[in-house]
């Protein structure tokens, strides 16, 4: 039977970054002025499955309920801090949870930067969300090792840093050099996780533990 694993991170975790792949409209809000339109779309889907190579991913509802109230968020272009979109505490960037997901909202400034963000969206060159978060509570799912399906990792309660309006999205398959730095930062977490388990285990079996070695290494080289 797979294993559940709960861990809370008592140290400063990795920024890590995905992306969804879904329309972003700049249109009004229902029940807003009709001449006012703003940027807006989910950033973030609940209870979505995404395959990061080394292993699954699902993000749990109620994961950003905290940071979304309390944190400082800014929405940038391609998460560069130069392109600011928008900032919940100026309430140019609203983010809110529903059952899908994280929605997010942005009035975007009369600048440059703003009016040609506005003008690819409604062209359709650009045609996803990414957003940028410090995971503070997971839960592992560990896959039976006779099975070919991966290990799941449930993010139950993050820190979000950024939402952005990106030109390349994480999972397309054009995207090669995003792809390969996801790919890369979902090892690192992986092995990460792999040597812990290891580690636990020598402590709590004190030896017999030829097999789970095996699996340790099959866990480094991604063999699930």
């Amino acid at each position: 039977m797979p294993k559940d694993e709960n861990i809370k991170r008592n140290t400063m975790p990795a920024i890590e970054c995905r992306t969804i792949v879904e329309p972003i409209h700049y249109r009004a809000l229902p029940g807003k002025e009709p001449e006012k339109n703003f940027l807006q779309g989910y950033a973030v889907r609940f209870n979505v499955i995404a395959d990061l190579y080394w292993f699954d991913e699902e993000i749990l509802p109620g994961a950003f309920t905290d940071t979304i109230e309390k944190d400082d968020i800014r929405a940038l272009v391609d998460h560069n801090p130069s392109y600011i979109l928008g900032r919940n505490r100026a309430k140019t960037l609203q983010l809110s949870e529903d059952a899908e997901g994280v929605y997010s909202v942005i009035d975007p400034p009369d600048t440059r930067i703003g009016k040609d963000t506005i003008i690819s969206v409604e062209r359709q060159d650009v045609s996803g969300m990414s957003f940028e978060f410090f995971v503070e509570e997971e839960n592992w799912i560990w896959a039976d090792k006779d099975t070919s399906k991966k290990d799941l990792r449930q993010i139950k309660k993050a820190k979000m840093r950024d939402v952005s309006i990106v030109t390349y999205p994480a999972y397309e398959e054009t995207d090669v050099s995003y792809r390969m730095a996801e790919a890369r930062s979902a090892e690192l977490i992986y092995k990460n996780q792999c040597d812990q388990r290891y580690r636990k285990h020598l402590i709590e079996q004190k030896g017999g533990h030829k097999d789970y070695y095996k699996r340790y290494l099959q866990c480094l080289i991604g063999n699930n």
